[in-house]
């Protein structure tokens, strides 16, 4: 559901990373990422997952973008909740664009989607 232009691949070797963090530059383009994992759990009833990929290029910095996940899950008897919300921010030379998504889910099928995207101008460049 979660839609982001970063190669999976990529997305796969970062979430092996022990520490929960990982970075990568490219010298030759000034393409450069971060990424940040974070896990908690509760009971072995509660767990919640986050995760975080910031992208810039050191030559052309109004080109940066972060996606992001968090996503929280609730096991009761006989059934399981799911809440997550995935974030993108993209930006240009002119403005940023925000796009923010929300679903709830239980025992794996989706009950409610809902999305809000924005395009916010630069006050300052």
């Amino acid at each position: 559901m979660f839609a982001c232009s970063v190669p999976a691949a990529r997305l796969r070797r970062y979430q092996r990373c022990d520490e929960g963090r990982s970075a990568e530059q490219n010298p030759v383009t000034g393409q450069a990422w971060i990424f940040v994992e974070d896990r908690a759990t509760h009971d072995r009833h509660y767990r919640a997952d986050e995760w975080n990929l910031y992208e810039t290029n050191g030559k052309r910095r109004a080109e940066s973008r972060f996606f992001g996940e968090a996503k929280t899950a609730i096991d009761m008897e006989g059934r399981k909740l799911e809440f997550r919300s995935t974030t993108e921010v993209r930006t240009d030379e002119k403005n940023f664009y925000v796009t923010i998504t929300r679903y709830l889910t239980r025992d794996g099928e989706l009950l409610h989607q809902r999305e809000w995207s924005e395009t916010i101008p630069r006050m300052f460049n």
